[in-house]
């Protein structure tokens, strides 16, 4: 919800930019570490563009993907 007199709110953003960025900082953070835990969200607006990173992080990659209901 866009809030005009409030600093962060910035109003619609598109779920594809929200993907780019997540890749962007996934891409980083496999470059810079060894091991790391990357965090998305699940929101019912974002679930699709989960899916979408979450192919993009395991092509060639040992990766583990996992969801927080899981470790409950």
């Amino acid at each position: 919800m866009f809030i005009k007199a409030s600093a962060n709110s910035h109003g619609f953003v598109n779920a594809r930019d929200t993907e780019d960025l997540w890749r962007d900082h996934f891409d980083y953070f496999y470059r810079e570490y060894d091991e790391f835990i990357f965090v998305s969200s699940q929101t019912t607006h974002a679930i699709l563009s989960s899916h979408h990173t979450i192919a993009h992080y395991n092509p060639s990659r040992r990766i583990w993907a996992t969801t927080f209901i899981t470790h409950a």
